[in-house]
């Protein structure tokens, strides 16, 4: 009965995140509420993922279709050659398999990115720097298929004692850059947080957040989190301001910074963007006066 009723909430959530998709806002909320109920969120994976988010195992799956730069058309040749054929074996099988016009490099990167192959390859650094090749080898292989001769590797998944080609054993990358990686090709983090380490230090030292900002208006409030985006801009006095977003674990608030605040801390927001050597946002505290908006 346990299992039913968190197997139940699972499939309303993962239709909820489907629902929701296109709202950035209640996306995130929402994928709080999925790991606060105790659920777990992955990413989308080659092997198992649908169009649209779906529970596998107890888990909630992302689908192809949070993936950026993954058509529709991409995402149709991966699910058909998997329905037909069973699961991809390798990134070399994957390439082998599905249609290269419509699963071009572009769309591989982006599920590599968004760790798709993560069920296949331990190393995401590995299999993005095996891209190419392994385009290049299935290339290859469909064209000799195609004239109907044998290729010098054989079947991929069974030839006769002859080894598939290996992927390119690179440094893997740490954990703010696979996270960033995630957040621009799912739009969200999904493997883990920036924020999870931090997390008892803001709860001490912010008293709101984006889930709690209602009923709040007028009011100086602490928010902590990671600044995503910032465009400056100038006033009618031609001093520098800057508009920008800040992302907690449960939303975002857009921020407006005034020219005399903005001055003093430009150098340590336009840091905080790319955090330290380019590894990812950094973050922050701010102070300021809560407004409604639309």
């Amino acid at each position: 009965t346990a299992y039913l009723k968190a197997n139940h909430r699972a499939e309303y959530l993962a239709a909820t995140l489907t629902i929701e998709s296109t709202n950035h806002d209640k996306m995130s909320r929402y994928i709080g509420h999925v790991r606060d109920s105790g659920l777990e969120i992955v990413p989308p994976d080659v092997s198992f993922s649908i169009q649209d988010f779906s529970v596998v195992e107890g888990k909630i799956r992302f689908g192809f279709g949070g993936i950026k730069n993954l058509g529709a058309g991409a995402i149709t040749s991966i699910i058909e050659s998997r329905e037909a054929e069973g699961p991809f074996e390798s990134l070399f099988d994957f390439a082998r398999r599905v249609d290269s016009r419509k699963v071009n490099r572009r769309a591989l990167e982006a599920m590599v990115r968004g760790g798709a192959f993560d069920s296949l390859h331990e190393s995401r650094a590995s299999v993005y720097a095996t891209i190419d090749s392994a385009l290049e080898w299935a290339s290859s292989e469909q064209r000799d298929r195609a004239v109907g001769q044998e290729n010098l590797f054989g079947d991929l998944t069974g030839g006769q004692g002859i080894e598939a080609p290996q992927l390119l054993e690179v440094a893997d990358w740490n954990d703010r850059e696979r996270l960033s990686f995630e957040k621009e090709l799912l739009g969200f983090y999904v493997s883990g947080h920036p924020l999870g380490e931090v997390q008892d230090e803001l709860n001490r030292y912010t008293d709101c957040k984006a889930s709690q900002a209602e009923g709040r208006e007028g009011r100086e409030v602490r928010i902590g989190g990671l600044l995503t985006a910032m465009r400056e801009t100038r006033t009618k006095r031609g001093k520098r301001m800057a508009f920008a977003t800040l992302e907690d674990l449960e939303g975002s608030f857009q921020l407006v910074i005034f020219s005399e605040p903005y001055e003093g801390h430009v150098d340590l927001l336009r840091d905080a963007i790319t955090g330290p050597e380019g590894e990812g946002p950094t973050p922050l505290l701010i102070s300021g006066n809560l407004e409604a908006g639309d």
